[in-house]
């Protein structure tokens, strides 16, 4: 159920909500689904314009880039990176499983930190459905095979950022901790791993409000990679008010 809606409500479901509802509806009233239409189309452009990604980016990414110097009054004593998701059907893996591009470029990060302050890495990730490694084994193998760094710290039973924090908390020997997710995930993971009893040194990457759009016309033109950071941001903002809700936070 949660796939399904999530699937709805984030583009291009959105979208094509609209307009599926438009070609049903207007055989029978043909204004309204006429409007449908038309309110479809112009939400599948907006939704897939790179400027559209940017002010949404804008508002989300709070977090500065981290600075190592910001250790030096308060050290840190690990590096704690989430997982972004995993995929099946890699057979040119062993097992053909393995990391998504968020993942990868998360554990690309903490391993940059890792040479930076020489901390300890600990990886955050359950068993997605259908798969048979976490995402923080999957992770684990990574660092390894591609990075030669060890990792000691896997917490592998989570199934999403509330629970990143929480069974982080529980398994992780660590209270002040550099924390690595996307800019844009941030605010959410700082917030639940503060409240779960982590004192959180913020590390965010993968800026989309690093590179202004919206000063050329391409950047007002729909794209894949358009279309991929709005779901991002749409995703992180549901997810915000979602935990608000539950008072989560």
């Amino acid at each position: 159920m949660y796939t399904t809606i999530k699937l709805l409500v984030l583009p291009p479901g959105l979208p094509l909500v609209f307009v599926a509802a438009g070609l049903v509806l207007r055989w029978r009233w043909r204004r309204l689904g006429a409007t449908l239409l038309l309110v479809g189309g112009l939400l599948a452009w907006i939704t897939a314009m790179p400027a559209t990604a940017y002010w949404g980016a804008r508002v989300i990414e709070r977090h500065s880039v981290f600075e190592p110097a910001a250790l030096a009054k308060r050290p840190a004593e690990a590096i704690v990176a989430l997982a972004g998701g995993a995929r099946t059907g890699a057979p040119e893996f062993a097992g053909g499983e393995d990391v998504r591009s968020l993942t990868l470029e998360r554990v690309r990060y903490a391993a940059h930190l890792h040479r930076l302050t020489g901390l300890p890495i600990a990886l955050s990730g359950g068993v997605p459905p259908g798969m048979m490694s976490s995402e923080a084994e999957l992770m684990r193998r990574a660092l390894g095979e591609d990075f030669a760094i060890p990792v000691h710290y896997v917490e592998q039973r989570s199934r999403n950022t509330a629970e990143n924090a929480a069974f982080c908390r529980a398994v992780l020997p660590f209270k002040r901790i550099v924390l690595v997710t996307h800019a844009m995930h941030m605010p959410r993971a700082e917030a639940l791993f503060n409240a779960a009893g982590f004192e959180v040194v913020p590390a965010p990457m993968g800026f989309v409000s690093a590179a202004p759009a919206g000063r050329e016309v391409h950047d007002y033109l729909p794209s894949l990679s358009g279309l991929a950071d709005v779901h991002y941001v749409m995703y992180e903002l549901i997810g915000a008010l979602w935990y608000r809700v539950r008072g989560g936070w």
